[in-house]
């Protein structure tokens, strides 16, 4: 590995921590293209993306307890589910046929940025809700994307929390359920040490920064910018599921 190669591994996750952190989405979704763009196999992306949100959550949410914007309570509830998701995601991930996970998951994601846009909550009958959590855990552990891009609008959708717990709450939640990711690949070898030590090391730094800044950031611009990323994480799923 050149020198080019390991600071743009650095770079790209100092990004995913800084906007992962502020938004509540954990990361991956920039982890995962910017490896497999430098030649990476998906079987090594996928540990090393995890584990570096793994740490996006732990900084961000240890500075997100300090003011009080995480609900314990409901991440902890939710996460039982979303860990069932994540052990069902680690099992699959070699033999499932990603191209129809990626077209749902792109559909799903731009209704919640439209409907977040419009500041509009949903009415959603709470079985449905939790398999939506469940999902998000299988999706998290078996795309790389982190489930924050589930979690942060569905906690503001359904459950009512302002954008600013959401994104906290998020957080806290991607944390254990990436763990359990982690762990498992760790113990499958599938854990590339030095490549996720790279990783690791951008989105410390940029989840310490990102997190320091987001509590001072107004709501709706908080709200445009999540939109907008959901709006370009969707259509670059449906893409990568229809090629």
């Amino acid at each position: 590995m050149d020198l080019i190669t390991i600071l743009i591994i650095i770079l790209a996750s100092f990004v995913a921590g800084f906007i992962g952190s502020i938004l509540g989405i954990g990361g991956g979704i920039i982890i995962v293209p910017t490896l497999t763009y430098l030649g990476y196999p998906i079987e090594m992306v996928i540990p090393a993306s995890l584990l570096a949100i793994l740490f996006n959550s732990m900084i961000s949410s240890v500075k997100y307890s300090i003011k009080n914007l995480i609900n314990y309570k409901l991440g902890l509830n939710l996460s039982i589910l979303t860990i069932f998701g994540a052990i069902i995601g680690s099992m699959i991930f070699i033999i499932i046929n990603k191209k129809i996970l990626y077209i749902l998951f792109g559909i799903i994601i731009i209704i919640l940025a439209i409907l977040i846009l419009k500041i509009r909550k949903i009415k959603i009958n709470k079985s449905l809700g939790f398999l939506m959590f469940i999902f998000g855990g299988i999706i998290s552990n078996l795309l790389g994307v982190g489930g924050g891009v589930l979690f942060t609008p569905l906690l503001n959708l359904i459950f009512n929390l302002d954008l600013k717990k959401s994104v906290a709450t998020s957080l806290l939640m991607i944390g254990i359920v990436t763990s359990i990711g982690t762990l498992i690949y760790f113990y499958e070898r599938l854990l590339n040490p030095y490549l996720g030590l790279l990783t690791a090391t951008g989105i410390i730094i940029g989840s310490f920064l990102g997190s320091s800044i987001m509590i001072s950031i107004k709501e709706k611009h908080q709200r445009l910018a999540l939109t907008g990323l959901l709006s370009v994480i969707s259509f670059s799923m449906i893409y990568r599921g229809i090629i």
